[in-house]
């Protein structure tokens, strides 16, 4: 926020550089909310926030008009998105065509078998594994029902979801996303 804090000293208009570097310090890179579909911007009354109960940062609240993301906190795992009742939340890394062609690929490189990896796993396992045969995700609360119904559709015999020690991570709400 340096730039509008530049921008309050200055007591002028921001340049546009200095505009959209406080827009992009508000928006997260991995998620877009669509305020007009949120359940409770719709509704005051309504008793949701289900994207909040599983956010594996602590990224995401309402103020009682708007849902926030804090994009500081968003590590772009996409839980959030996944278990939106009303698709608000549209995750980015990757998107769901993304993450179902990634899928598809490594299914057709593994006769059918689809391997899906947790990214701190991955990144511990870096070198020992081969990056073309399994999709990365932050958080394998990322996976859902539509996305292994697509894949049996498309043809693949096995989903394998690898992991780390899911109980001990920061991150134990993507875990507890993907039982439900």
């Amino acid at each position: 926020m340096e730039a509008f804090r530049d921008f309050e000293k200055e007591g002028g208009m921001p340049s546009i550089s200095g505009m959209a570097e406080i827009i992009s310090q508000l928006e997260s890179p991995y998620i877009t909310v669509a305020q007009d579909r949120c359940v409770l911007v719709r509704n005051r009354n309504a008793d949701c926030l289900r994207c909040a109960s599983v956010c594996t940062s602590g990224c995401i609240s309402f103020d009682g008009e708007e849902l926030h993301i804090e994009p500081d906190k968003c590590i772009g795992c996409g839980t959030c998105a996944t278990i939106c009742p009303t698709c608000c939340l549209e995750a980015h890394h990757p998107n769901d065509a993304e993450f179902l062609n990634s899928c598809r690929a490594v299914a057709a490189r593994l006769d059918g078998q689809v391997v899906i990896g947790c990214g701190k796993l991955l990144d511990a396992a870096q070198g020992r594994y081969d990056e073309g045969s399994v999709v990365r995700v932050e958080c394998l609360g990322r996976v859902e029902e539509s996305l292994l119904t697509t894949l049996a559709a498309s043809g693949a015999s096995e989903v394998l979801l690898v992991h780390g020690a899911c109980g001990s991570c920061e991150h134990v709400n993507g875990r507890a996303m993907l039982e439900e």
